[in-house]
């Protein structure tokens, strides 16, 4: 019982970095998905929903999430304040480690803005999605922190961001960014 208090008080010891920059609703939402999803250890919004225990009906409570969750520049938005929050550590870490891969659906069929990408698992080509991640992390390993992360289908990127290579200096200039805070 005392672990489970000890995360309880971790967890909103996080979130409240981000409760000044967000509106009630907003970060109402964002409490609420975290929570669901370290509850349920799944991203499904049905699951999530029902966990929360809301008094209007599950259907109402899951629109309500995927209506949050489709906010015009939310993932801008959670990205400038984690990077913002945790400048100071962020500053303090000796590398800054770039990781250009993909997630390969085997069994997907009809997600969208899925293409073919290199599955390294297999050494072959698959469907699924590009990933570009950053991490800093200090000499000694003991302070590992996610900078960036993102996942995207060139075939629905944004006009100026249509390659990987795009992507790779939109990471890099992010990198850039980060150096010259510290």
């Amino acid at each position: 019982m005392e672990t489970v208090h000890k995360v309880q008080v971790k967890f909103n010891q996080h979130l409240n970095k981000y409760k000044n920059h967000f509106s009630l609703p907003v970060f109402k939402f964002l409490r609420q998905m975290m929570y669901g999803i370290l509850l349920t250890k799944h991203v499904h919004l049905n699951k999530i929903g029902a966990v929360l225990g809301e008094k209007v009906t599950l259907k109402k409570t899951t629109e309500r999430l995927s209506r949050n969750l489709q906010r015009k520049g939310l993932d801008k938005e959670l990205q400038n304040v984690h990077l913002q929050s945790n400048k100071y550590v962020i500053g303090q870490c000796k590398y800054l480690i770039f990781d250009h891969s993909d997630i390969s659906k085997t069994y997907a069929r009809k997600m969208e803005g899925m293409e073919k990408v290199h599955d390294g698992s297999r050494d072959g080509i698959g469907y699924g999605y590009w990933l570009s991640n950053i991490i800093a992390a200090n000499s000694d390993g003991s302070t590992v922190i996610p900078v960036y992360s993102e996942l995207y289908a060139l075939n629905h990127a944004s006009e100026n961001e249509h390659s990987e290579n795009a992507k790779v200096i939109k990471g890099y200039n992010l990198d850039q960014v980060l150096r010259d805070a510290r």
